[in-house]
Order: C-alpha cells, then structure tokens, then sequence
C-alpha cells in the first residue's frame, strides 16, 4: 500500500535494493564485513543503500560499513578536463560536468569484490561505474527496472 503522490516504482526499486543487500549479508563469510560504497546522492539507488545500512546498524549487531564518495561537483576541475567545460548552475554558480565521472572512477579504484549498478531511466551515471567495474574485473549486478 502507498500513500497518496508516492511513486510506487521508487518503492519497489528500494526493496530490490535491500533485498539484494540482505542476499549478499546473508552470504557474507564469519569474520568479515561488508562494506556498502555509493556515491551519496541524496535521492535513488545511493539513498536507498545508505537507508539499509542505517537500519541494519540500528537494529543488528551486522557487520555492516558505510563509504560514501560524494561528487565534488563545485570543486574545481582536475588536469584532466576540457578547458572551458564548466557549466552554470543558478544559484548554485558553475559546476565541473565530469565530477560524477571522477567520483565513479575513486570508488572503482578503491576496489570491491562486487558491483551493484542500478540503471534505473537509463542512468548515465550508473551505466558509467558499471562499464569502470566490469573493465576493473570487478563482478557487476545490473538492475534494470
């Protein structure tokens, strides 16, 4: 049951989310942690991660960590970008358009034994960190609603 204006698809994308993330605690060996890494974005997939860690580390003992690796989108730009790329966001001022693209490259760096990747409306972003995964041989689980 949802309440009225909610958006029923956004419900049911969170509990395939946590569904998967309970499959893999589940499965996860004694002695070991699983370590939740998103890209902190205050809404969708990333939300939805950051929502079970939450609740696992308030209701269990689980051997449950947090990483978040937000975005630095009003940083300024690294060597590596185009001269003249930055973008106006009013009131916010300019932004670097690559700072999501950074942020999926530092957490694919980090490593990890496993990649959730959540494309939900054709996701630039998440479809961007899976391809990075899949090329770092890291195993990737693609979510398509």
């Amino acid at each position: 049951m949802t309440s009225a204006g909610a958006d029923p698809f956004r419900l049911q994308d969170t509990r395939r989310i946590h569904g998967a993330l309970d499959g893999v605690l589940a499965g996860l060996d004694p002695g070991r942690t699983l370590i939740v890494v998103h890209g902190d974005n205050p809404r969708g997939a990333d939300a939805a991660a950051r929502r079970w860690v939450q609740v696992k580390l308030g209701a269990t003992a689980a051997p449950v960590r947090e990483e978040r690796h937000p975005a630095r989108w009003g940083a300024p730009c690294l060597e590596t970008c185009r001269p003249g790329h930055r973008r106006q966001h009013d009131p916010a001022g300019d932004y670097c358009p690559a700072a999501g693209a950074y942020r999926n490259a530092e957490m694919v760096d980090a490593g990890a034994d496993l990649c959730f990747a959540y494309i939900r409306n054709a996701s630039r972003g998440a479809t961007h960190c899976a391809g990075l995964a899949d090329t770092a041989g890291i195993q990737v689980r693609r979510f398509v609603p």
